[in-house]
């Protein structure tokens, strides 16, 4: 087995619903372990997992963005959460199934584990994510995973804006802008050099997933600088770049009123196509036409 990085552990039946790993209370390994292992409606940075192949012939499933963090079965007790440190709780045996699909397999119990993700309830993104993660002893369909390699490294989340109630004067929507931007390709970015430019790609759209009615609002340039494997970088989008974020709403119109769900991806300045860049997408609301409220 050779490690994989920076992978989502995909449900085998719930397309678009993956594991997702909170790992932001995990500093010390614990008895009851720590954090918060659950399913999210796409990838984002908490979704991205590294699977670590173990001189045993086991592996071990690592959180990308909480570093030293994997993940943990307690079997008997029927518990999944997180751990600081990989033992023998967090070793898996990684099973090919006939249909293509691989299971987590516990090696550390008297009897088989399997990790377990029921989709069926998962239809939207929730920033809590959703409970519906566990372990049981038989490799039914909510036991089987697909891993989907990254197509997209940068990570867009955290994505906040402040309406401008002087939009028509200063001919923008938002000010104050800001996102996290987290790498998540599993080395650094870029490999080489001190910085590095992205464009960040603003969409609009009146459903709350990505999807293909998506209209292009904006663009704006960010200056990341080199990004470690897992590495966060808080983006503010400059005031001299404010306008360019909603610059084809403001230019156009051609949005109709409703309550919209803004989404940036972060893209490679050389990829004409947006949606293969490197990034992935992080929204939040707003209304048109807009409201001084």
């Amino acid at each position: 087995m050779v490690s994989q990085n920076g992978v989502n552990l995909q449900s085998a039946t719930g397309p678009n619903v993956v594991l997702r790993m909170d790992g932001g209370n995990c500093s010390t390994t614990t008895g009851a372990g720590c954090g918060t292992v659950n399913s999210q409606f796409g990838a984002g940075p908490w979704e991205f997992v590294n699977i670590v192949a173990n001189a045993d012939g086991t592996v071990s499933i690592a959180s990308v963005h909480f570093p030293n963090v994997f993940l943990r079965i307690n079997g008997p007790g029927g518990i999944v959460n997180c751990q600081w440190t990989a033992g023998p709780w967090e070793k898996f045996t990684l099973v090919t199934n006939s249909d293509g699909t691989v299971s987590l397999a516990t090696t550390a119990f008297s009897q088989v584990y399997y990790l377990k993700l029921d989709p069926s309830t998962v239809t939207k993104f929730n920033p809590a994510g959703w409970n519906t993660v566990s372990c049981g002893t038989t490799l039914d369909s909510t036991a089987k995973f697909s891993i989907i390699p990254a197509k997209q490294g940068m990570a867009v989340s955290n994505l906040a804006l402040t309406f401008d109630r002087a939009w028509k004067t200063n001919n923008r929507l938002f000010g104050h802008i800001s996102m996290t931007i987290t790498n998540n390709t599993g080395t650094a970015f870029p490999a080489s050099g001190s910085f590095t430019w992205v464009s960040l790609d603003v969409y609009a759209s009146l459903q709350s997933s990505v999807n293909a009615n998506m209209k292009k609002i904006g663009e704006v340039p960010a200056n990341l600088g080199q990004l470690a494997a897992g590495a966060s970088f808080a983006f503010k989008v400059p005031e001299s770049n404010e306008n360019d974020f909603t610059k084809r709403v403001m230019e156009k119109g051609y949005l109709p009123s409703g309550n919209y769900y803004i989404y940036v991806q972060s893209r490679d300045p050389d990829n004409p196509n947006p949606i293969d860049g490197r990034g992935a997408f992080s929204s939040t609301s707003f209304q048109l036409p807009p409201t001084d409220s």
